[in-house]
């Protein structure tokens, strides 16, 4: 059986497994956190169309191969989080010992993270006289989330040698029991994204503009799997490429080997943002309202008892449920039933904005993110964040700030951009946590990057 990770496979080559980001990869504002009123041209794309229409000197900007990676745990030590996480990229093997495969689950059990992977491929953003801006986005953005208890860990990591099935043949229980409060999900998709922004109103005092954005989701592998409240729900679908053993027949079967999408659908965003006297910037924006429908290799799972003649090897990596079979496979925990079709719901979420030149050269502000609606990508919870950005010498843009809430507790983003000739040319790198290097606790470990975007 082929080992099988989601995210990097389409995009690098690099095998790597990794829920939304709200600034997503624009490292000219991840540093602040300020996205929804400092992301402009094609960087606002996603975020808040209405910046398409604000002036600009610059008409055109494109973009090359931004990136945004992060991998963040709040129950992890920052040693737990380096034996778990790092070395896995790795593809460090876990010995076949029950010794070690049983600490492991012990090390995962009731512990969880959060992976991000969002890479722009490509951004291109024009401006045309009296009638707005127009801006594209094509990215590759997945993100993985698992959460074990103790039961579950032991479970998937050691197999048929976990200790529930010493009883399992006298008392065998529901997934949903021992599953309890645990959580996988993962996902890899493509986004497209036209969107298009302009200013409705002016005085003198008073610039008021409103934008709309239109984007085409083609989905290549989700995983969903959540046991709450005894109730479970578990539903699945990858590419053909991927050659998952289902163990069962459906209605949407491919076995062609391919690579393709098994899901697609639009969304759409829609924003509004107001510049006061040229200093003062409020933005709002809703992201994502819409839907992507499954019509390949699309699976569900029932809630059924786990019984002892379960033949279960555990997982072979340290960190990364790369084997998939053992979860849904034939022999697998969870028992497939096979779907025509099924639909999930974007991961909709509204922003709010604010900032303020205090200088010609310094802007501070504040950013809200509520996620919308309960679904797999979104933020957990919502995520507010202050922060600012100062030019300096005509040459270097420095950000900073501070976020709580979303996908992790408490971070301080850094980030420097490099603007010479005017802009004309911009490239920088940051973290949305600078505090990875130096607590022990909470690791959050976050780069975003750009060397190829240019205005004109």
């Amino acid at each position: 059986m082929k080992k099988l990770s989601l995210l990097f496979f389409l995009f690098t080559g690099i095998t790597f497994s990794a829920l939304a980001q709200s600034e997503i990869s624009n490292f000219t504002v991840t540093g602040s956190g300020l996205a929804t009123t400092l992301s402009e041209d094609y960087e606002s794309v996603g975020i808040n169309p209405s910046n398409l229409g604000w002036d600009n000197t610059k008409k055109l900007h494109f973009g090359l191969l931004e990136g945004g990676y992060s991998i963040y745990s709040d129950e992890f030590t920052k040693k737990q989080f380096s034996n778990n996480f790092l070395l896995s990229f790795h593809d460090s093997k876990l010995s076949a010992s029950t010794t070690t495969k049983a600490d492991a689950a012990l090390e995962m059990a009731n512990k969880g993270y959060a992976i991000n992977v969002d890479e722009t491929l490509l951004g291109v953003a024009v401006q045309l006289p009296g009638i707005g801006g127009f801006g594209f986005t094509a990215r590759a953005r997945g993100s993985d989330y698992m959460h074990l208890n103790g039961t579950g860990a032991d479970i998937v990591y050691n197999g048929s040698s976990a200790s529930y099935f010493s009883t399992a043949s006298t008392n065998p229980q529901s997934l949903s029991t021992l599953f309890d409060g645990s959580k996988m999900y993962s996902d890899v998709y493509m986004e497209y994204n036209l969107s298009y922004g302009r200013r409705w109103y002016q005085n003198d005092d008073i610039k008021i503009y409103g934008g709309v954005g239109v984007k085409y989701i083609q989905s290549f592998g989700i995983l969903d799997i959540e046991s709450k409240g005894g109730t479970l729900t578990a539903f699945t679908a990858f590419s053909p490429r991927f050659n998952a053993n289902y163990g069962a027949v459906s209605p949407s079967s491919d076995s062609s080997g391919t690579l393709k999408p098994i899901g697609s659908g639009f969304g759409f965003d829609i924003g509004g943002s107001i510049i006061i006297k040229e200093k003062m910037k409020i933005g709002i924006a809703v992201d994502d309202i819409g839907s992507v429908t499954y019509t390949g290799n699309v699976y569900k799972a029932n809630n059924t008892n786990l019984l002892s003649t379960t033949k279960l090897a555990g997982l072979q990596y340290l960190a990364n449920y790369k084997d998939i079979n053992d979860l849904i496979g034939g022999d697998g925990v969870f028992k497939l039933q096979g779907l025509k079709t099924t639909s999930i719901s974007l991961p909709t979420n509204l922003r709010l904005g604010y900032s303020y030149d205090v200088l010609k050269n310094l802007v501070v502000g504040a950013d809200v993110y509520l996620p919308l609606a309960d679904v797999p990508g979104n933020l957990l919870s919502p995520e507010i964040g202050v922060g600012g950005q100062v030019k300096l010498f005509n040459l270097i843009k420095l950000s900073t700030g501070v976020n709580a809430g979303g996908n992790s507790a408490f971070n301080i983003p850094l980030g420097i951009t490099f603007v010479p000739h005017n802009g004309s040319y911009e490239f920088g790198v940051a973290t949305r946590d600078i505090l990875y290097l130096a607590s022990n606790s909470n690791p959050n470990a976050s780069i975003v990057l750009g060397f190829l975007r240019f205005g004109i």
